[in-house]
C-alpha cells in the first residue's frame, strides 16, 4: 500500500514499466573506498547518484566535495542508517531538514533525491518529503554487492537480465565495487545500454 501511495502521490520513478536509460546509484557513503570508485566511474565515463549518510559526510567532507567536483549528484540517505519507522514525525522532519542543508551546501539544487535506509516507507514520511523538497527514489535492481563476489554480480547484471528503466543499487563502502563497475559498464555499453543522471 505504501509503495502504491508513493507512486501515485510523489514519485513517478517508482513506476518501472517503460524503457529508459540506466541510472547508477550508490548508498551509504562517502567512504574511504569512494575515491577508488570515482576513479572507476571516470574511466568508464559514467556519472552516478550517491545517496550519502550524514555521519559519513561529516567524517569525510573532502570525499563528498570530490564526488560533486567530478560531476556526480548527491542524494540523502539519512543522518544515520536507521529505518524510518524508528523515527518520530519530528525526528524525520529534522533529518530531512539536515539533509537538505547538507545538499544545498554542496551546491545541489532542489528538488532533492531521498532514499530511505532499508528502503523503509512509513505514511508520516511522505508529507515531510514534500515540505523539504525531496523526491523519493527506490531501486528496481539490487546488485546485492554486500553478499556476492564481483563475478557473481557481473553475471547477475548481464544486459538481458536488466529490468526496463533500470535503477541499480550499489554501495560505495565495498572495495570490490569499483572493479565491478569497470567490468559491467563496457558490457552494458556494447549491448546498447544508455546511461543518465536523474534530473534534480
Amino acid at each position: 500500500m505504501l509503495r502504491r501511495l508513493a507512486k501515485r502521490v510523489l514519485n513517478p520513478w517508482l513506476h518501472y514499466d517503460s524503457s529508459g536509460p540506466l541510472w547508477l546509484t550508490f548508498d551509504d557513503g562517502p567512504h574511504e573506498n569512494t575515491l577508488v570508485l570515482l576513479d572507476a566511474l571516470d574511466e568508464v565515463q559514467v556519472r552516478a547518484l550517491f545517496f550519502v549518510q550524514g555521519v559519513e559526510a561529516e567524517r569525510r567532507p573532502e570525499v563528498l566535495a570530490e564526488t560533486v567536483r567530478r560531476g556526480h549528484r548527491l542524494g540523502w540517505h539519512g543522518q544515520r542508517h536507521v529505518h524510518p519507522r524508528e523515527l518520530s514525525g519530528a525526528a524525520l522532519e529534522a533529518d530531512l531538514a539536515r539533509g537538505r542543508a547538507l545538499l544545498e551546501a554542496q551546491g545541489q539544487r532542489g528538488p532533492f533525491w531521498y532514499r530511505p535506509p532499508y528502503g523503509g516507507l512509513v505514511p508520516r514520511l511522505f508529507p515531510r518529503l514534500r515540505r523539504n523538497r525531496f523526491r523519493l527514489m527506490m531501486w528496481n535492481c539490487d546488485s546485492e554487492d554486500s553478499e556476492r563476489s564481483v563475478d557473481e554480480v557481473v553475471a547477475s547484471l548481464a544486459p538481458a537480465r536488466l529490468p526496463p528503466r533500470p535503477i541499480l543499487l550499489f554501495h560505495d563502502d565495498y572495495a570490490q565495487t569499483a572493479d565491478t563497475i569497470r567490468r559491467l559498464v563496457p558490457v552494458w555499453r556494447d549491448a546498447g545500454v544508455e546511461f543518465a543522471l536523474p534530473d534534480g
